[in-house]
């Protein structure tokens, strides 16, 4: 079997061919033979696979079981197995810096609440002549907290930088691979309706162990205006509907629903602004959720920002990033579905 060449068509009119080595949210990676370049999404019109062409049989010729995968199959089987070994060294790396945001979290929380108990206290001795010396010292603990509040802030910002890159990588990656293991398929699929099941036991043994491991959530959405919204449960208990935004840096929920969660105000770790899919950005609360589950999807200790103004009158909050970048994920608008791809 062979495989005809990928070919990108820019919005120019210009095209490329060649074979497409990875598929980004923002660029693709097309290989030319003698090297590979790079092209953002904004230049291309469409993308044209390369369809896998099975040669035909000659009469009287009798299929060898295991017969040999063309060197198309083979470097995407390769380069498959590579991505998987990286992609769970990332999501090994992810887990432990999640572990550590949390922890930093819990730590900048903790000098935040003292700040607040030293600065009542030191407004309880306002004018008192008596307990001069004593308001002295409770100042010096307030600015030395202070100092160490904006210590913590920044290493914790460099922990979250950090997440976000290798982030953005696993996704890079999981995109690639999702893209490769749908080309066996539709490759596997072409040879076998030539050369029958027999002849290709071995690439399909292979794609038996990649399927399990890529692994496509399918949610039901429903459309309120403009917006796609699903349902979410949150913490085992607390069944809420959530407008799905991948521009919301995290899950976002009201008031309402953080009361009926019944969240108190220790266990709120920091004041935050927050960017949403408009662009705008609002101030809210962050606390950590036990876990957040979507269409039988659970992940566990989310972090969430409690709004001060809801999102909108009609929902409970917002479906973000702290849940949704756990997965290569997209709204298929037609299907009216939110497509969770993981791969483990």
């Amino acid at each position: 079997a062979s495989v005809n060449a990928d070919t990108i068509r820019f919005k120019n009119g210009n095209s490329v061919s060649g074979t497409i080595i990875e598929e980004r949210y923002d660029s693709v990676v097309i290989d030319f033979g003698g090297g590979s370049f790079t092209f953002s999404r904004d230049e291309i019109a469409h993308i044209e696979k390369g369809q896998v062409v099975a040669p035909e049989k000659t009469p009287g010729t009798k299929l060898v079981p295991d017969a040999k995968v063309s060197q198309s199959v083979s470097s995407l089987i390769a380069r498959v197995n590579s991505s998987r070994t990286k992609i769970r060294r990332l999501k090994s790396e992810l887990n432990l810096v999640q572990k550590e945001i949390q922890s930093a979290e819990e730590n900048l929380s903790r000098v935040y609440h003292e700040y607040e108990s030293y600065s009542d206290r030191l407004a309880a001795m306002k004018g008192s002549k008596s307990m001069q010396d004593d308001s002295q010292s409770i100042a010096l603990k307030i600015n030395a907290l202070a100092a160490e509040s904006k210590k913590k802030e920044l290493a914790l910002k460099g922990i979250e930088r950090s997440r976000d890159s290798l982030a953005l990588q696993l996704s890079d990656l999981s995109i690639s691979v999702a893209h490769d293991v749908r080309s066996l398929n539709e490759s596997y699929n072409l040879m076998v309706s030539k050369d029958g099941k027999t002849a290709h036991e071995k690439l399909a043994n292979m794609l038996s162990r990649f399927n399990k491991d890529f692994i496509v959530n399918k949610v039901p959405l429903r459309e309120i205006g403009s917006n796609y919204i699903t349902d979410v449960r949150l913490n085992n208990f607390l069944s809420v509907s959530m407008i799905v935004d991948t521009g919301a840096s995290s899950v976002c929920l009201s008031r309402k629903t953080a009361n009926l969660l019944g969240i108190k105000d220790e266990d709120i770790v920091r004041t935050v602004t927050v960017q949403i899919a408009d662009g705008s950005k609002v101030q809210g609360k962050v606390v950590f959720l036990d876990s957040v589950e979507v269409g039988g999807v659970k992940i566990d200790k989310v972090s969430a920002v409690i709004l001060d103004s809801a999102p909108n009158s009609q929902t409970d909050g917002l479906l973000g990033m702290t849940f949704l970048g756990n997965f290569v994920c997209r709204i298929d608008a037609q299907a009216k579905q939110l497509v969770l791809e993981e791969i483990k």
